[in-house]
């Protein structure tokens, strides 16, 4: 055994050196390929409903990864009807901006716009007054960062999208929160002005508009929630 590993013993410790190497080779193009992964752009599509709004889902085209992403596209599929960008001011400034290529999308940039509010028909269901389809797929396609030797990266992605995986939530709004409070005043000054209404027409006059108007902002200055509107007493 002796005198056969020193006869073979070089041509061992060339395979074991070779093998090192190899190992070593293919632990870097693995960290390299990681690295550039994690710095790579990534453009996304999702929907949300607006901080402000429970009656309409806008449509966010985001960067999340963390470098810049250039030369992005956007298409929808179905396509967009060119009638609609006619008689919809709302579809026609979302045409008009998927129209165009995004030369550059910053990490953390969103480009938002609204893609559906609530239009309701009667006893029927709830239907987008822009008449845009509900179920849609958006197909993003953008370029990386250029590079100086290697040829820029390209990415291409389909997303399918569902407003009503927004719309059908349930929520509880507490009275102590602001939207509780907003509609707790909207309330009570709709009770103020109809009970105005009816104590003028049981006065036989006819309600003067003006005179509604400045005690209706007179009540809404009073319903601010720094001011007290009821002193408890002592």
């Amino acid at each position: 055994m002796l005198n056969w590993l020193n006869d073979n013993g070089t041509g061992i410790s060339a395979t074991m050196a070779i093998l090192t190497a190899l190992v070593a080779i293919f632990g870097i193009v693995r960290t390299t390929k990681d690295s550039r992964e994690r710095t790579r752009p990534v453009v996304a599509a999702w929907l949300r409903e607006p901080p402000d709004s429970d009656q309409s889902i806008e449509l966010v085209i985001g960067n999340i990864g963390s470098t810049i992403a250039r030369k992005v596209r956007v298409t929808v599929d179905p396509q967009i009807d060119p009638g609609l960008a006619k008689s919809d001011r709302v579809v026609a400034i979302l045409s008009r901006r998927f129209a165009r290529t995004v030369e550059m999308l910053g990490p953390g940039q969103e480009l938002t716009n609204i893609w559906w509010s609530n239009h309701h028909t009667g006893s029927g269901p709830v239907q987008n007054l822009h008449k845009l389809p509900g179920r849609f797929a958006v197909i993003l396609k953008y370029e990386g960062q250029p590079r100086r030797l290697l040829p820029t990266r390209k990415f291409a992605d389909r997303m399918e999208l569902d407003t009503a995986d927004i719309a059908d939530k349930t929520y509880a709004t507490s009275s102590n929160s602001i939207p509780g409070r907003m509609k707790s005043y909207d309330n009570s000054l709709v009770a103020i002005a109809n009970s105005l209404k009816k104590l003028s027409m049981a006065m036989g006059s006819k309600p003067d508009g003006e005179t509604v108007r400045a005690t209706l902002e007179a009540l809404t200055r009073m319903s601010e929630p720094n001011m007290i509107v009821n002193k408890p007493e002592e």
